[in-house]
C-alpha cells in the first residue's frame, strides 16, 4: 500500500526529514532561551495550541509492528484536529504520514465535522469516510482499519531566522484505548513527564542540518507518540 500510495498520489505534500529529541519535561522558558541563543535563532512562531489524534491501524497492528522493528517503508494513519478534544469538531483532517527510510511525507484530505463522544465507532468514522472528500481507490483500505486509540498533547512552534528549520515541542500527553463499536474514554494513560522536540526541514536542506543539531544540548531519540501509546495503553 505505501508504494502505492508514493507512486500514483499527486497531493503528497513535500518530503522532509524529522529528528525526534525524548527529553525530560523542563520548563517552557528553558526551551525558550535555548531556542533564541540557537546560531538560527528560533522565535515562537504560532500560538501554542492542543493537538489531537486517533489513529487507525490493521487488526493486527501492522503499521505498529513495522514501526518497532524499523521497516523502511511504512505508514501511519490518523485523523487530526486542534483544539478541544471532545464534542463536535469542524476542522479534521485524514493524514497518511509515508516514511521511505529517514525520509518522511504525507498525504492529508479534509473530512468533515467529527464528533468524538462515546458514540464513537469504527461505523462512524467509516461513514465519514464516505462523506468527505477521500478518493475512492483509498476508501477500501481505510475501511479495513480499526480504531486503536487516541491522545492529545499541547504543542508549542517554532521557526528559525531563516524560516528552512522548524521545530515543535510537545507536552502533557494524554492516551486513550478506542473500542471499534463504542468508547467511554476510560482506560487512559499519561505522559507528563517528558517533552517531545522535532526538528522538521525539506529534504533539500538536509546537508546543514547538522549545523542545527550539533547546537542542541541532546541527542536525537527514536520516538513515536502513536507506538508510545501502544505500549503504554498495554494494546500489544
Amino acid at each position: 500500500m505505501t508504494n502505492e500510495l508514493l507512486k500514483n498520489h499527486q497531493s503528497i505534500s513535500n518530503q522532509r526529514f524529522e529528528r525526534k529529541f525524548y527529553l525530560p519535561a523542563l520548563p517552557d522558558c528553558v526551551f525558550d532561551e535555548m531556542f533564541k541563543r540557537h546560531p538560527m535563532r528560533f522565535r515562537e512562531v504560532y500560538p501554542q495550541r492542543s493537538v489531537n489524534n486517533i489513529y487507525l491501524d490493521t487488526f493486527d497492528l501492522g503499521n505498529y509492528i513495522d514501526n518497532v522493528a524499523g521497516v523502511s517503508n511504512r505508514i501511519k494513519v490518523r485523523i487530526r484536529w486542534y483544539g478541544a478534544g471532545w464534542g463536535v469538531n469542524d476542522n479534521p483532517r485524514l493524514e497518511l504520514k509515508i516514511k521511505n527510510n529517514m525520509l518522511g511525507a504525507k498525504i492529508s484530505f479534509q473530512l468533515r465535522d467529527i464528533c468524538v463522544d462515546e458514540k464513537l465507532s469504527k461505523l462512524k468514522i467509516n461513514n465519514l469516510f464516505e462523506a468527505s472528500d477521500v478518493p475512492e481507490h483509498m476508501l477500501l483500505y481505510l475501511k479495513s482499519l480499526d480504531l486503536i486509540l487516541m491522545n492529545h498533547y499541547i504543542r508549542k512552534y517554532y521557526q528559525s531566522f531563516d524560516g528552512k528549520y522548524r521545530i515543535t515541542v510537545d507536552s502533557m500527553m494524554d492516551y486513550f484505548r478506542l473500542s471499534q463499536l463504542s468508547n467511554t474514554f476510560s482506560h487512559k494513560q499519561t505522559n507528563k513527564n517528558v517533552k517531545i522536540v522535532e526538528l522538521k526541514y525539506d529534504k533539500d536542506y538536509d546537508e546543514q542540518a547538522k549545523n542545527v543539531t550539533c547546537h542542541f544540548p541532546f541527542r536525537v531519540s527514536k520516538i513515536s507518540k502513536y507506538v508510545e501509546g501502544v505500549q503504554k495503553l498495554g494494546i500489544c
